[in-house]
């Protein structure tokens, strides 16, 4: 009777070898779901629309047909750390408002040094936006008469403050 590597529990059905580990047939359909689950978790990062539009940012800012893995790479770790939609706020920030120079080859490794800088500047955007809406103007027509005296002129009282 063989012993399964995983369990350590005897096993009276053949174990399977898989990665140089002998797993009896429980462990080896629990390690099968454990892979599915985890490239599903990957599927769903990948296909996420967030990441797809950062993506879709830097092909577009470098002329480049798909992404490069390098930068696939670095989207990936930062996406462990930050949103994809303030990575690509921050890009569009640097690139583009700030309009840095686009390096030869395609990077985001400048996202952690800016993105506090680029952040801070969207929520200012987004105070003053608050501030806009809120702001109600007083169109009300106002009526102003001049009177000419024949004498000379006179100061009507009025400031331009008043206007």
């Amino acid at each position: 009777m063989a012993t399964c590597s995983l369990c350590k529990l005897p096993s009276t059905e053949p174990l399977v070898t898989v990665r140089g580990k002998k797993l009896c047939p429980v462990c080896l359909e629990a390690k099968k779901k454990a892979a599915k689950v985890k490239d599903e978790k990957r599927a769903a990062k990948i296909n996420d629309p967030d990441r797809r539009a950062v993506e879709q940012f830097v092909c577009t800012l470098w002329s480049i047909p798909e992404i490069p893995i390098s930068v696939s790479k670095q989207l990936e770790q930062l996406g462990k750390k930050y949103r994809y939609t303030d990575i690509l706020y921050t890009l569009r920030y640097f690139y583009q408002l700030e309009e840095r120079e686009i390096p030869d080859e395609p990077t985001i490794g400048i996202v952690p040094y800016i993105i506090k800088d680029a952040l801070e500047y969207r929520s200012m955007l987004e105070s003053a936006a608050e501030a806009n809406a809120s702001f109600v103007a007083d169109n009300k027509p106002t009526t102003i008469t001049i009177h000419h005296s024949p004498g000379g002129h006179q100061l009507l009282g009025y400031s331009v403050e008043d206007l």
